[in-house]
């Protein structure tokens, strides 16, 4: 099973957990309206490769995503950003 953590980045530059979430579509959306709402800066953590997959800007505009690797992929799973 696939695992995507969502961080905000503090203003120190240090991550805050925020939730996790199971597909990549929720994934992105969640960080997305997470950014629209507050204006922070937020980054999906894919826990299957060990690394950040996609941000936001501080802002709130749109995110900048690695999509998880097909080969990894889970039924479901949609690997485009939101545009």
């Amino acid at each position: 099973m696939q695992r995507y953590d969502l961080f905000k980045k503090l203003a120190d530059g240090d991550p805050l957990w925020v939730c996790v979430e199971d597909d990549w579509t929720a994934a992105l959306a969640r960080m997305k309206q997470f950014a629209l709402e507050t204006g922070s800066q937020y980054f999906i953590f894919d826990q299957s490769v060990q690394k950040v997959v996609a941000t936001t800007s501080a802002n709130g505009e749109r995110p900048e995503s690695t999509p998880p690797d097909p080969s990894r992929r889970v039924d479901g799973d949609d690997p485009k950003p939101i545009t």
